[in-house]
């Protein structure tokens, strides 16, 4: 079974492919009641399938411990007549075709390192920036250089 979420804000609307044939469409609200409501729905082995989007990524979080959750990149192309179930149910079904680029869902303890990592790199930075005669220019291209050869 596969399930295409087209995501908003504010409300989430969900197309279930199963064997080739729409099961279910439904909507539900994007609060953490309306994804108990969605985990009632759809029980059972799921593929989920989410188009990337901040609101996508939190969902996607929400759902990773009981679904398998893939994460696409949007189309490149819209259809000239949009609407979220058509937009649900071709993520489901270009998922299973694998027509799809899938995005890569960072674990909590990546989100965290990165996080991390970038405010060190601003304090640097800010050191550098406050304290310039403390280093010595060419020591710093010397190293970008040596780590382009690595």
């Amino acid at each position: 079974m596969h399930v295409g979420i087209d995501a908003h804000k504010r409300s989430c609307t969900v197309c279930v492919v199963e064997e080739g044939a729409v099961r279910d469409s439904f909507s539900f609200p994007t609060t953490r009641e309306g994804v108990r409501e969605f985990m009632e729905k759809v029980r059972g082995k799921a593929t989920v399938v989410i188009e990337a989007s901040t609101t996508g990524k939190v969902l996607s979080r929400m759902l990773l411990e009981r679904y398998e959750v893939h994460m696409v990149a949007p189309p490149e192309r819209k259809r000239s007549i949009k609407t979220d179930r058509r937009d649900a149910e071709r993520i489901a079904r270009e998922d299973m075709l694998q027509y799809v680029r899938r995005c890569y869902i960072p674990s909590p303890y990546i989100e965290e390192y990165i996080h991390e990592l970038t405010h060190t790199l601003e304090g640097d930075i800010a050191i550098l920036e406050k304290y310039p005669e403390d280093f010595d220019e060419d020591s710093w291209g010397n190293l970008a250089k040596e780590s382009e050869k690595d």
